[in-house]
């Protein structure tokens, strides 16, 4: 942002800085049916504030060091734990009081105080590298280090122009990325649609009916790997999104008892037990990327039988309806969520022809694609907008 024909001018001197104060919270004449905006750390989450969450009174403001900052400052936090990682810089265009970890100018003709705000921003990096207090409890920043540091000031016909330029660019990719997430949620919401359809284009029966069911294996000092140890899945592996491989522990399994828990590619693997009513039930299909491997108790297998494709059980296994019966089902008076194989017997589900199921499955494998690829384009788009921003 420098540039050689601009003169460089301290913070200090850009304006009229201003600190803040916490009016004592014992004088209720200093807080009730205040009117007076007192603005902290967690207002400051927009490039220009509308409203503080709090305010204090005419009353505050004449008993206490609090004084009224003129409308049009830049705030800016500098006592905070969010200082670890970013600067927040807000315009204020309402009068305001602050608390003592933000201070704030009121820029001095000749500046535009959107020119301070973003001239700040493109340096957060560097305040926050050269002005940050070592050693503290809560990050903060030196004051007088802080106000040394020097911004370019150009006329303020040349402030306007550019401020301007960039607001408009800035603007322009704000749009762009808000059409992404619109189009990232309309694809989800397909998605859904799909799953749901599923749910009216079958026969409905028992889960006990159209798959094999059964518990896993418990963990206890007897199963510790020794001469005859295997693969073991536990519910760490198997996360909202899909099988997680990272880290597969093994178990110790005694006679014949890998033929009868050997998981085949296609096994639906359901989490039995979470506090979490959103997170009970989740499964993931088995890709049978390990050789001999087995499950866990707090794992229940669901083998689907001839008739049913294990895709197309997944699908509607993860759609919302299904996800709904899967929580009361799992409901229990101690608040805590739990599944059993008789329970997830008794669940039913719809079951179209092999040819629908196909069908079904393709739409739903069509529309997690599009949900992927708009997710992608949401999260490069934005990466590629804070480079552009800074």
């Amino acid at each position: 942002m420098t540039t050689p024909n601009w003169p460089m001018v301290r913070l200090r001197d850009l304006g009229t800085w201003y600190g803040g104060g916490t009016p004592s919270k014992s004088r209720a004449d200093f807080w009730l049916n205040g009117d007076v905006p007192w603005l902290s750390p967690k207002d400051m989450g927009s490039i220009t504030l509308r409203v503080t969450r709090d305010a204090i009174t005419s009353s505050a403001v004449e008993g206490s060091s609090v004084r009224r900052v003129p409308a049009g400052s830049v705030a800016v936090v500098v006592r905070s734990g969010i200082l670890e990682r970013t600067l927040p810089i807000s315009l204020v265009p309402f009068e305001t009081t602050l608390n003592q970890d933000m201070k704030a100018v009121v820029p001095a003709s000749g500046v535009d105080a959107r020119w301070i705000a973003w001239g700040l921003r493109s340096m957060e990096q560097q305040i926050l590298r050269e002005c940050r207090k070592a050693g503290t409890t809560v990050a903060s920043i030196e004051t007088s280090r802080f106000m040394d540091v020097n911004l370019p000031v150009p006329s303020l016909e040349e402030q306007r122009r550019i401020v301007g330029i960039l607001e408009d660019h800035l603007s322009r990719l704000d749009a762009a990325a808000a059409s992404l997430h619109v189009a990232a949620r309309r694809s989800a919401r397909l998605e859904q649609a799909i799953l749901e359809l599923a749910t009216r284009r079958g026969i409905i029966k028992p889960l006990g009916d159209v798959a094999e069911i059964q518990g896993g294996i418990q963990k206890q000092p007897k199963r510790d790997p020794r001469e005859n140890a295997f693969p073991f899945l536990r519910v760490a592996n198997v996360t909202s999104t899909g099988l997680q491989l990272d880290d597969v522990h093994r178990i110790e399994l005694f006679d014949g008892e890998l033929e009868r828990l050997r998981l085949h590619r296609g096994d639906l693997l359901v989490v039995e037990g979470n506090g979490s009513a959103s997170q009970i039930g989740r499964a993931a299909l088995w890709d049978g990327s390990i050789a001999d491997c087995v499950h866990q108790n707090h794992l229940i297998r669901v083998r689907a039988l001839p008739g049913v494709l294990p895709e197309y059980l997944e699908a509607v296994w993860n759609s919302p309806g299904n996800r709904g019966k899967l929580t009361r089902l799992a409901s229990s008076s101690s608040g805590l969520y739990t599944l059993s194989v008789a329970k997830l017997k008794s669940l039913t589900i719809p079951v179209p022809t092999p040819e629908v199921q196909r069908a079904l499955v393709a739409e739903v494998e069509g529309g997690r694609l599009a949900v992927t690829r708009a997710l992608s384009s949401v999260e490069v788009s934005e990466r590629r907008s804070g480079q552009l921003r800074r």
